[in-house]
């Protein structure tokens, strides 16, 4: 443990400023913003491992003592954000509309990864693994016109219905392009990125082509110096979805009522693709620098959210 660990914090600060622009319906501007200091680092995987296993060599840099791990807090995050609320209430019509244009920095690993050199966890300083630029959703509901005028089974058959809807529509989440596949009790390596290629490929499409191997390249073992590229600086496919829910309620006597419901998920039928496979070889060797290409690399292999 390091014993001159302080405790972790976070510093939050906010500025709105709100109007009622029509009536009954408010506009909400602002900004929102924290910073995390002296985080804690050292959960599972994440921390800091000071005596990591060389995965050609197999020596460690204190070959008497097994796996040494630092836990102490010295990492640090920080969020920036616009936030823009637009709602309305009203006695038939009711809606909310909701847009962030945010951006997430920290060198705070995730539990399931590890830093590329465990004693100099800045090289991992970068965008955060929520990191989402832009996040828009929005939600109506529409009470339907009871036709009390209209004869009882038009009035039973068609009025009175409950309508609402949810719209979600995010920007991608962040993700790292890695070497070879990982190997426990070892720093993860990334490539090196080859100026002037292009990440995105000229045949891009989703889900089957969406990096181009030709911008990364490496030379030398695995482990001998970092790779040129940084932590989380690619960006998966986006998210959308539209979601339609109608319900009304039968009087089936005076004490019964009967209430019918439709929930429509992802009512277009839009296939979200998750991360694409960004392990670029599935083994490297440092002789010849030999790389067996992955056959999946920039191809997402499964989807997320509801599809019908």
């Amino acid at each position: 443990f390091d014993p001159y660990a302080r405790d972790s914090y976070y510093e939050h600060w906010a500025f709105h400023v709100e109007r009622e622009i029509l009536p009954r319906t408010l506009l909400n501007v602002g900004y929102v913003g924290n910073h995390g200091v002296k985080l804690p680092a050292g959960a599972a995987y994440a921390g800091l491992q000071m005596n990591n296993v060389d995965v050609f060599s197999g020596a460690r840099p204190f070959p008497a003592w097994g796996d040494i791990r630092l836990l102490g807090n010295f990492l640090g995050a920080n969020y920036n954000s616009l936030q823009v609320t637009l709602r309305r209430r009203a006695s038939k019509f009711t809606f909310d509309v909701n847009y962030t244009y945010a951006h997430s920095i920290d060198n705070t690993v995730n539990i399931f990864g590890a830093f590329e050199d465990s004693r100099n966890f800045n090289l991992d300083h970068g965008n955060g693994d929520i990191d989402v630029r832009h996040n828009l959703t929005a939600d109506a509901l529409y009470d339907l016109p009871a036709l009390r005028n209209q004869s009882k089974i038009v009035r039973g058959v068609f009025g009175d219905w409950h309508a609402s809807t949810i719209l979600q529509a995010r920007s991608g989440l962040p993700f790292t392009v890695g070497l070879q596949p990982g190997v426990f009790a070892a720093d993860p390596q990334r490539p090196d990125y080859v100026v002037g290629q292009s990440i995105q490929p000229p045949s891009f499409s989703e889900p089957e082509n969406q990096l181009n191997s030709a911008a990364f390249t490496y030379s030398g073992a695995v482990g001998s110096k970092p790779g040129t590229l940084g932590r989380n600086t690619e960006t998966g496919p986006a998210f959308r979805q539209w979601d339609v829910s109608m319900q009304k309620k039968f009087d089936v006597t005076e004490r019964f009522k009967l209430e019918f419901r439709s929930d429509l998920f992802n009512l277009l039928n839009h296939a979200n693709f998750n991360n694409p496979d960004s392990v670029l070889c599935t083994s490297y060797t440092a002789s010849g620098n030999s790389c067996v290409a992955n056959p999946l690399f920039g191809r997402s292999t499964s989807t997320l959210g509801n599809r019908q």
